[in-house]
């Protein structure tokens, strides 16, 4: 790659920071009318409760506010909306059931305002563990923790400036998208995974499922249970480090202007060196393709 593409890599970088700012800026109000060191908190306490009689679809979305989806022994869901905030105009949680989709929102103000803004708002879902349909987070600003105990078939999570940690998972399809902030995942059985993050970190520890990402400016680590899937994987300004089994079968594509390590013995296929590593790893099965801008490749 020139140093024409990597000059436009870093600008794209520094204008999605600075886009990632006024994005924030714009969903949580960006400031308060309150100059005083001692601003007043106002408190923020919903619960609400819906039945999840016919629902295949859950879609939440927590403007500013921390998600945690609890799985738990309940035929109900429960919404907790719960926390402190030194504006008056309180966040409202609206909980709406249409067909088989039940939405959770968070309205928030969209006045102007001058001054410093703060907020420390959660939301907890309490979801049934028989529940095995759709789930659809969204998040400006604020953390999502997805707990043991779900088997999904699609799920998906967009957040701006915010961790997401995800544990013991079992879903068909993952759509993952992120600005600014980190990717933890233990335990997640997936059939296809999409990866799409710029700013932050990916750290997956015993994964299952076909993985197709992109990572703008953070490493990628990656651990698989067993090698029965495909990698194509591209990144720019990070590390890319996959370990898979002893017993891998793989045929492996790498390309970087980094350094390439591939622990395995591989049947070099093509032009290979310091820089591009092509082959076969035993009768290569499955297909490893990693491409990265300005960082190394690691398999072992």
């Amino acid at each position: 790659m020139n140093m024409k593409k990597i000059v436009i890599y870093l600008a794209i970088i520094a204008a999605v920071g600075i886009g990632t700012g006024l994005t924030i800026a714009y969903f949580t109000g960006g400031f308060s009318p309150d100059f005083s060191e001692n601003s007043t908190f106002f408190s923020v306490d919903d619960t609400q409760i819906e039945k999840m009689d016919g629902i295949t679809q859950m879609i939440i979305e927590g403007v500013t506010a921390d998600i945690n989806i609890i799985p738990d022994e309940r035929e109900d869901v429960k919404a907790h909306f719960y926390g402190n905030t030194n504006t008056s105009d309180l966040p409202k949680m609206k909980v709406t059931v249409n067909g088989g989709r039940l939405m959770i929102k968070i309205d928030e103000s969209r006045k102007t305002q001058v001054g410093f803004f703060s907020s420390n708002l959660s939301l907890d879902v309490f979801v049934p563990k028989t529940f095995g349909g759709d789930l659809e987070l969204g998040s400006v600003s604020g953390h999502v923790e997805v707990k043991e105990g779900l088997n999904l078939r699609n799920s998906s999570v967009h957040l701006i400036s915010g961790d997401t940690k995800i544990q013991h998972m079992k879903t068909q399809n993952l759509d993952f998208e992120s600005i600014s902030g980190t990717l933890t995942m233990e335990d997640v059985s997936t059939e296809n995974t999409r990866i799409r993050i710029i700013s932050g970190d990916v750290h997956i520890n015993n994964f299952e499922g076909n993985l197709k990402g992109e990572s703008t400016s953070g490493n990628l680590k990656i651990s698989y249970l067993k090698d029965d899937y495909d990698i194509d994987f591209k990144a720019v300004s990070g590390t890319i480090d996959i370990d898979l089994p002893d017993d891998a079968a793989f045929s492996l594509d790498a390309e970087t202007l980094g350094d390439i390590q591939c622990d395995f013995y591989v049947n070099i296929q093509g032009k290979s060196g310091k820089n591009q590593l092509k082959g076969v790893v035993k009768d290569g099965r499955n297909k490893v393709v990693l491409r990265n801008t300005s960082g190394n490749i690691t398999v072992h």
